[in-house]
């Protein structure tokens, strides 16, 4: 792997994957602290597609839960993609001993960083059902008071998402009442409320 080939890795990623090397992996594990976002971007696309397919980024773990504190705050998402992913290969009892600070990242001070940390969560909670419910609580208990009127519906959408997945792994009737009410609450845009409630109703369709 070098810089030239990993240019290739924005729209050829998915092939590239399934060839990585260790030291291809090693090298990529290096590139998420270059300053360049031409190298540190496709590392993480690499990184993190090969993350749902095999273990081998796993043994970075530590490594990649230290940036969830990182003063970067791109590398902070990264590493809330990167631990997503590989909770699948880490297990439960790994990821606990990381859950407060990955869950901490749901009040970082960039709304973007507490997307990310939102929108993993389905990545992540079908592998560690366990912090279902516990999830699940922390995401209902959110204000929507510290963001500006043009992030509330973004940040709700994102709820709403990771909480139709927790759902499904946990039900909870205090979860759909909140998952109703966000789509028939008209904070939400009209497209997005519509496709939520026919998951919903999908959902519901399919419980024997």
């Amino acid at each position: 792997m070098d810089a030239a080939r990993l240019a290739l890795a924005r729209e050829n990623a998915a092939d590239m994957t399934r060839l990585l090397t260790k030291e291809d992996i090693a090298f990529l594990i290096q590139c998420l602290y270059e300053r360049a976002d031409a190298v540190r971007y496709p590392a993480f696309l690499l990184l993190k597609a090969r993350s749902v397919i095999a273990e081998d980024v796993c043994p970075y773990w530590e490594e990649v839960a230290a940036l969830l504190e990182d003063k970067n705050s791109y590398r902070r998402n990264i590493a809330l993609w990167l631990i997503a992913e590989n909770v699948r290969w880490a297990g439960t009892t790994a990821f606990k001993a990381v859950y407060p600070t990955y869950m901490a990242r749901l009040q970082d001070e960039k709304f973007i960083t507490v997307r990310q940390a939102i929108q993993a969560i389905p990545a992540w909670v079908p592998y560690a059902p366990a912090l279902a419910e516990q999830t699940a609580q922390q995401l209902l208990d959110m204000p929507l008071t510290p963001y500006r009127d043009s992030q509330r519906p973004l940040i709700l959408a994102d709820r709403v998402a990771a909480l139709m997945a927790i759902n499904r792994l946990a039900p909870s009737e205090r979860v759909r009442t909140f998952i109703l009410d966000a789509i028939t609450g008209g904070m939400l845009d009209s497209k997005r409320a519509r496709a939520f409630k026919a998951e919903l109703d999908g959902e519901l369709g399919r419980k024997p």
